[in-house]
């Protein structure tokens, strides 16, 4: 068991080494040079490093180590869909793929040691320790797929709030003179919020030249929202055909409100099935234990009697 105990001290260890070299390597990265490009003075590096949060000075450079190698094992078509789940949750933390599925591995790897560990401490038996060490790695590697999940949903319910009343404002920009360019500018200044941060990132893709049909698409891709998609394609095809696209934003936006009041309807019309189930197994027992609890005492007392 000491050997054991001695291992995992030696890798968690040497794991610690790899993310400090890490740190250092990234003190020569090009941002540094950059920065001293910019700045003909002095720039105190090691303030901006011990700014950052402690997990982010030792967890980066580590991940992104293990991510390296996990970039030749991980098939392509994987690293894609994970990429697209990434870019509807917004990016979290800035990771791509590769960073993703490494910090997904690295987590479960370190909860594993952890339990392992503790199990060995507590009760010294080999077999429940691998056990429950396997329960953590798979723990660790459930639950950033959890988050990102949570993300995804938070993210989806905040632009479908949003998404009417921002097709409002491109449609009294459109019918008051500015181009569909011109609007999503208006609207990046108005609204604040994950909406607003897409129509900019389309505003800035627009202006480096790529085709507005495939920034629309990209655009609908990374949100992964039923509306935003018939929105894109109705944008797209009223420009192919030369429709108003203010009439055809307006349509849009009442469609969408129509299907956000249908969906609360039904939910509200699911409500008392979801009731029935917390009714039957906390409110009716308590309601019989109420109402018959005196009488069964009265009959317990006559029977002893």
């Amino acid at each position: 068991m000491e050997k054991i105990i001695g291992g995992l001290i030696f890798l968690s260890t040497v794991l610690l080494v790899q993310a400090v070299e890490g740190v250092i390597k990234e003190k020569n990265s090009g941002l540094r040079k950059r920065l001293r490009q910019n700045f003909n003075s002095e720039f105190d590096f090691r303030n901006v490093e011990l700014n950052q949060p402690f997990l982010k000075r030792l967890g980066l450079p580590l991940i992104r180590k293990f991510a390296d190698f996990l970039a030749e094992v991980i098939p392509g078509q994987k690293k894609e869909m994970l990429q697209l789940l990434l870019n509807q949750a917004g990016n979290p933390w800035g990771l791509n793929a590769d960073e993703f599925t490494a910090l997904r591995y690295l987590l479960a790897l370190l909860i594993a040691i952890l339990v392992m560990i503790l199990a060995l401490v507590f009760q010294d038996n080999i077999g429940s320790a691998i056990v429950y060490a396997l329960f953590g790695f798979w723990t660790g590697r459930w639950v950033p797929d959890y988050y990102l999940k949570k993300k995804i949903r938070k993210r989806q319910e905040e632009i479908s709030r949003s998404l009417p009343d921002v097709l409002d404002l491109l449609t009294v920009s459109i019918e008051a003179g500015l181009g569909f360019d011109g609007a999503l500018s208006r609207v990046v200044e108005k609204y604040k919020g994950s909406l607003a941060e897409e129509f900019e990132r389309v505003l800035k893709e627009f202006q480096i030249g790529k085709p507005r049909r495939e920034c629309l698409r990209d655009f609908a891709l990374r949100i992964g929202l039923e509306e935003v998609s018939t929105f894109v394609g109705a944008i797209i095809q009223a420009e192919q055909m030369g429709v108003s696209m203010s009439k055809v934003i307006r349509s849009q936006a009442s469609q969408i409100r129509a299907r956000r009041k249908q969906k609360i309807e039904t939910q509200a019309m699911q409500a008392p099935i979801k009731m029935l189930l917390p009714l039957v197994l906390f409110i009716f027992p308590t309601l019989f234990i109420v109402l018959l609890g005196p009488a069964m005492l009265q009959i317990m007392q006559i029977l002893g009697e």
